[in-house]
């Protein structure tokens, strides 16, 4: 489906277009140089578990229009701009909101969810580091560096050690089920 954000087209690869609001969202993050089809095994995975699934191509990624964003925190905003142009806020209720962030899609996740603390229910950083080596015009300066610091060290879920990589897509999906339902 093509949503607009900002003027511009943004694909999303979905698998509930009107779930009931009750139903928890799942918005999948994909990382530098890659689009929604990182996620094309996750998406019927989490589906089968109950949970609305939607993976967007960032702007200037995949079929998503718009020039490519230059830093971790305007992907974030971005993100947060997303979220409620699919998830408006309706008489008062919010869908629970799950981001689940990939390698560079992880930073913005945790972005987003700094900005969006009283919409987002829970984030899953996966293959995550910080700082990330991805590119400098990513980050954009010192400050913002330090705020997510502060962010990532008062999230107060659990830490799983994973020591056996790689993990295939359904190991993967079934550790963040587990947090998830660890953190409910």
């Amino acid at each position: 489906m093509l949503v607009e954000v900002d003027g511009y087209p943004v694909y999303v690869a979905a698998t509930e277009l009107s779930a009931p609001v009750h139903l928890p969202r799942i918005v999948l993050i994909h990382g530098a140089q890659n689009d929604h089809s990182v996620w094309v095994e996750q998406l019927p995975w989490f589906a089968a578990q109950g949970f609305a699934v939607f993976a967007p191509d960032l702007p200037g990624h995949g079929q998503s229009s718009g020039p490519l964003l230059p830093s971790i925190e305007l992907m974030g905003q971005w993100l947060g701009r997303f979220i409620n142009t699919i998830f408006p806020v309706r008489s008062g209720e919010s869908p629970p909101i799950i981001l689940i962030g990939h390698s560079m899609g992880s930073l913005a996740a945790l972005e987003c969810a700094s900005d969006q603390r009283e919409r987002i229910s829970a984030l899953v950083m996966v293959g995550t580091a910080f700082p990330m080596k991805v590119s400098r015009v990513f980050y954009s300066n010192k400050p913002a560096l330090t705020k997510r610091q502060q962010l990532a060290k008062s999230l107060n879920g659990p830490m799983l050690p994973i020591c056996r990589m790689p993990m295939n897509s359904q190991e993967v999906c079934a550790v963040i089920v587990l947090l998830l339902r660890h953190n409910s």
